[in-house]
């Protein structure tokens, strides 16, 4: 359906609670709809896949975290802070741009990770090797999805985003249901119907835009990507932090630990998808809003908008705590169907790491809405090597458990040495 004007030229000032509440009500949606995809994904392929076969999957989709942590960072990110400021009169031009440089980075990270099964894995023809075949071959459907979605969302239209994210869960349930009809479930077939999902959904978001695609010339497309890379220097190092604690030991501690204890972490880390797309469409829905505001307004207006959010993240983070300590072991023992004991356990710790990281998140948030993505890596940065360096060792001693205290402790001390650095890199001061 063609959007009202309004839907999309909405000051991202939020001059008003309608406003903000509009944006919020779509934005969360949004993610609610990809998180519940998510998750309904994993608990099928956890349910019904036997441990190892999960244990490949869940290696596999570290493999396409890590693409999307570094798409995200040079090119989903970005246009949530550059569209207004730097391409508002070449908006179709713009997403053309967008989608071309999307189109040879996706290919270029799936033929890296081609070659690297090829010429790194002992046995290329193993299960895990075919599964991050077919991790790679998805990349460029699914990450074509996450580019339009924050697309829409840098003009102020996250209700284009939302339906993207609706067609795109509809088409993942109706996938597997067919799959499952015919018996054809294993990793490989989780990965061709997620990116056979994200390229319907991709094809309906577009048409249904307002922005229609242009075709950029050369010059235009190199002004874009000068700006998408001085952005995501910084971003994507922060990025790749980010996906050290849930990820990196899969790689490293695959030959080592089986892949039945590689499962069991993954079912464990199934609890934080609904906070951590919470969260994350929070801070989607904050970043521009934020950098209008920081930009354009008094400082005193900018802190209490600040501080609004950085209530909302906290409210987020605990609220999600207190449910997940009443109620999660028992419903994660209901639709594991009893398997993962130890999974359903750490439920409650998986889901008390995101009370720290809401408050990494809102620092970084606000060094991020003036382009300081510098300052955001660097606050992440203990974050990721106490969670490799304690995490790694607390699961060579003791397992899953071990592993969980250990990201936790990373992201308390993170939380401790943002929080006393902030006060003398806030971005009242970045602007100065």
């Amino acid at each position: 359906m063609p959007a009202e004007a309004t839907s999309v030229e909405r000051p991202l000032t939020a001059s008003g609670l309608g406003s903000v509440a509009w944006r919020g009500g779509w934005a969360i949606t949004d993610h609610a709809l990809v998180a519940a995809s998510q998750l309904l994904l994993h608990l099928v392929l956890a349910r019904l896949l036997p441990s190892p076969s999960y244990g490949a999957f869940a290696i596999a989709y570290g493999v396409v975290a890590a693409g999307a942590a570094l798409h995200a960072a040079f090119l989903a990110e970005p246009p949530l802070v550059l569209a207004r400021r730097a391409f508002a009169g070449a908006r179709g031009a713009y997403l053309g741009a967008l989608v071309l440089l999307h189109g040879a980075a996706t290919l270029g990270l799936a033929l890296i990770v081609a070659a690297t099964v090829v010429l790194a894995l002992p046995d290329p023809d193993s299960q895990i090797g075919w599964t991050v075949l077919a991790a790679a071959a998805s990349l460029p459907a699914l990450l074509l999805l996450t580019l339009l979605r924050r697309f829409a969302y840098a003009w102020g239209d996250p209700r284009r985003a939302a339906q993207g994210s609706a067609v795109h869960a509809v088409a993942l349930v109706a996938g597997l249901v067919l799959v499952l009809q015919r018996d054809l479930l294993s990793p490989a077939v989780a990965f061709a119907c997620l990116a056979a999902a994200s390229l319907l959904a991709s094809v309906s978001l577009l048409a249904a835009m307002r922005t229609r695609v242009r075709r950029p010339d050369l010059a235009f497309v190199k002004e874009v990507l000068a700006g998408h890379l001085a952005y995501g220097r910084w971003a994507a190092l922060a990025a790749l932090i980010l996906w050290i604690p849930w990820n990196a030991h899969y790689w490293i501690l695959a030959g080592i630990r089986p892949l039945e204890e590689i499962a069991a972490i993954r079912a464990a880390q199934n609890v934080s998808l609904p906070i951590a797309h919470l969260l994350a469409a929070l801070s989607t829905l904050a970043l521009p809003v934020l950098a209008a505001q920081i930009s354009s307004r008094s400082e005193d207006t900018a802190r209490a908008t600040a501080q609004r959010w950085g209530l909302l993240l906290a409210a987020a983070a605990g609220a999600y705590f207190l449910v997940v300590l009443v109620l999660g072991e028992r419903a994660l023992d209901l639709v594991y169907g009893g398997a993962y004991p130890e999974a359903v356990a750490l439920a409650p710790a998986v889901a008390a790491i995101h009370l720290p990281l809401a408050g990494i998140m809102w620092m970084t948030l606000l060094h991020r809405s003036v382009a300081r993505t510098d300052r955001a890596f660097r606050t992440w940065l203990p974050y990721g090597l106490l969670s490799f360096l304690v995490g790694g060792l607390g699961w060579t001693i003791g397992g899953p458990h071990g592993l969980v205290t250990g990201i936790f402790l990373a992201a308390l001390v993170t939380l401790a040495l943002g929080a006393a650095s902030f006060r003398a890199q806030s971005p009242w001061g970045a602007r100065r």
